[in-house]
């Protein structure tokens, strides 16, 4: 016997499921990270805590950079 098998939501949600597909989405493991480097790099208990505004710029700009980065590989087929 031959099944056919189906995605569990439509592809135009691919990386951005929601409803009870939501813990796939990609905007959690991104927010997930954001926060985690914010509350890292804005810890007055280390001597190089960064203020909000600059620190904010600066986590922005590098998921910019890194999201780019990601994409260029994705294009040039890059599996690894």
């Amino acid at each position: 016997m031959e099944f056919e098998r189906f995605h569990l939501y439509d592809v135009k949600d691919v990386l951005r499921p929601r409803g009870s597909m939501r813990k796939e989405s990609l905007s959690l493991d991104i927010h997930r990270r954001l926060i985690s480097a914010f509350e890292s790099w804005s810890d007055g208990e280390y001597a190089d805590a960064v203020p909000y505004e600059e620190l904010k710029n600066r986590i922005l700009t590098n998921l910019r950079q890194e999201v780019d980065a990601a994409i260029e590989a994705f294009v040039a087929g890059d599996k690894t």
